[in-house]
């Protein structure tokens, strides 16, 4: 007769490192009574397995958080990694490790793998898109698998994968906003003779790589300082100058105009972003009223010309009562003459 076992033999991964399923069977039975007993008989059956071996496969995915929705890497935005490893060989692999220098730790659900399976890991934290990334026209990364296999197998070359994610093209900007506060020694909120006025730069960069130097030329005040000469991305500084006194050219003007302009230097291969220019106007107390004729004052001019007026009103006289006093000799002299 023929026996069947209820349930089909699984080969393991025992019987691989063995190299085959090696299996022994026994018949066993009562004879009758008076018959001597046999040994129960055996059979082994040896069935071949594949070879033992080990690999690592691994592919690696780049989820971008894009926040302006352009199907690229902008700078500050980040990428959220994530790596699938699957066991390409027939026994376990054992201690499994994801390196990628970009997402730092990675977690994965297992530390082993038993051949043919396969699981997730992820970054555990995302990576952030970098004026370098940009710089170079994308995010290149690339990932290691890597295990340990059982004693008597050849180890396997840790397998790589590798992704690169687009960024945004690299553009420069500069921004600047100039703002005047007058040391406005009598309170009457204008700008006097004498008093000075403090300049104030804050200068932002608004493109996506550093600026380096950055510079303001302000003829009026002259030399500007700033907290630094480079300007990274999206940030912000400050700058100021020595004040500015004011002068009586200012307060004829009626008012103090000063234009500064900010330049960035950005770096090898970037287009120079366009100067950005500030005006701030301060205005200045009136301006004394101009004289008639642009002389002296009117009542100078009116006082001099009564002087010379009296003068000659004096000197007419003078002459009158010296021309009436000879009529008068003259008159008498005749009288005389006549009566003698």
């Amino acid at each position: 007769m023929t026996c069947t076992a209820d349930v089909p033999y699984t080969v393991t991964e025992a019987d691989v490192l063995a190299s085959g399923v090696v299996n022994t069977a026994t018949a066993d039975g009562t004879v009758p009574d008076g018959v001597d007993p046999f040994e129960p008989p055996t059979d082994t059956a040896t069935t071949p397995t594949p070879a033992a071996s080990a690999g690592l496969a691994i592919v690696k995915t780049g989820q971008l958080q894009d926040a302006d929705s352009n199907g690229l890497a902008g700078l500050g935005e980040s990428i959220a990694y994530s790596f699938e490893v699957r066991n390409t060989g027939t026994v376990t692999v054992t201690d499994i490790t994801v390196t990628d220098p970009l997402a730092g730790s990675v977690t994965c659900p297992a530390t082993s793998l038993a051949g043919g399976a396969s699981m997730t890991c992820t970054a555990d934290v995302p990576y952030t898109v970098t004026e370098a990334d940009v710089l170079a026209g994308g995010v290149v990364n690339t990932a290691t698998a890597d295990g340990t296999v059982p004693d008597g197998v050849d180890p396997f070359e840790p397998p790589t994968d590798t992704t690169t994610t687009p960024t945004d093209f690299p553009t420069a900007g500069i921004e600047m906003v100039k703002r005047a506060s007058l040391n406005d020694a009598n309170g009457n909120g204008l700008a006097d003779v004498g008093e000075t006025i403090d300049y104030g730069f804050q200068v932002r960069n608004t493109g996506n790589v550093t600026l380096d130097p950055v510079t303001i030329d302000d003829p009026m005040i002259g030399a500007v300082t700033c907290d630094s000469e480079s300007l990274p991305p999206a940030t912000t500084m400050n700058c100021t100058g020595q004040a500015y006194t004011v002068t009586t050219e200012d307060i004829t003007r009626g008012s103090i105009v000063n234009v500064a302009v900010a330049n960035g230097t950005p770096p090898d291969g970037v287009a120079t972003p366009p100067p950005s220019e500030s005006t701030v106007t301060v205005p200045t107390v009136p301006a004394p009223p101009v004289p008639p004729g642009g002389g002296g004052s009117g009542l100078a001019v009116t006082g001099a010309a009564l002087g010379g007026g009296l003068t000659l009103a004096a000197l007419l006289l003078a002459l009158g009562a010296a021309l009436r006093a000879a009529d008068r000799i003259s008159r008498k002299e005749s009288l005389l003459s006549a009566k003698g």
